[in-house]
């Protein structure tokens, strides 16, 4: 193909149309709508946490799972969790998982429209996000997502109350710290009214700090990556915190204090 203009010309290689790809034909099985700034808060939440390892894709994307007119969605790595859930009109029980790179596009195409149908098709490798006048094809995940609900704690050994604002500016603070470390150790202490955070690294040195907090529970002592701890922060909407520590063993689950629909699970380590 040729284009002038003035004295400029091109020759540009181009192909047929009829060799490019169709959109492919699908047969509906079941579908769902929810409100896009939903679903794009749904992603944020739970995204972070989603492996980023290509070589275990089972894990590189989200779980979306409808129950008895609940929508559970869930992203994780083996070592952290992130769940939410929400009400949704179904008449059908499904669960697929999403790939992380389809679940980008989806939230940009969010910001434009006010609803948007995910839609499942006779092609069990398939999805579809329709949206007005634009419909998304995605391949789904198939290998076996893991059974994430059993492992959510229902109960604690220690909580804690704290302002997610507070917590951040501290975690902020350590960062440079931790990070310089193999594993990346955040220290916390739990001791009557006051969080204890400590830091070190033998080439950035120490750093320690208390925040005052509500606590129920027994004291505790345990060890985790500020890299997982600190991302859940960014993501979370209301001020205050509920963080559920289960021993040095166990998950510690950080919830928003009023907020029962939300819960981010990340395992200690061995400082």
């Amino acid at each position: 193909m040729g284009i002038n203009s003035g004295k400029n010309k091109f020759n540009v290689v181009y192909t047929d149309s009829r060799d490019y790809p169709q959109p492919p034909k699908f047969n509906e099985t079941h579908s769902f709508t929810l409100d896009t700034k939903l679903l794009s808060n749904i992603i944020k939440k739970t995204s972070f946490a989603a492996c980023q390892d290509k070589t275990r894709i089972h894990l590189a994307g989200l779980n979306f799972r409808v129950m008895q007119n609940i929508l559970h969605v869930a992203g994780t790595d083996s070592r952290r969790l992130s769940y939410i859930k929400v009400p949704v009109q179904s008449d059908k029980e499904c669960q697929f998982t999403v790939p992380l790179e389809t679940l980008k596009q989806v939230k940009m195409l969010c910001y434009k429209y006010d609803k948007v149908d995910i839609v499942l098709t006779d092609d069990e490798n398939q999805i579809v996000f329709r949206f007005e006048g634009v419909v998304y094809y995605s391949r789904l995940l198939n290998d076996e997502f893991p059974d994430y609900l059993s492992i959510i704690p229902a109960d604690f050994q220690t909580r804690v109350i704290v302002g997610k604002e507070n917590l951040k500016d501290i975690l902020r603070m350590a960062k440079p710290v931790a990070s310089a470390s193999s594993i990346k150790a955040l220290s916390t202490k739990v001791e009557e009214s006051q969080l204890y955070i400590e830091a070190q690294a033998e080439e950035q040195g120490q750093f320690k700090t208390s925040l005052e907090v509500d606590k129920q529970g027994d004291n505790t002592d345990i060890n985790f990556n500020i890299d997982y701890f600190y991302q859940v922060l960014e993501v979370l909407g209301e001020e205050v915190l509920a963080i559920d520590f289960n021993g040095p063993a166990r998950p510690t689950a950080v919830r928003e204090k009023d907020n029962d629909d939300f819960v981010y699970i990340v395992m200690p380590i061995r400082g």
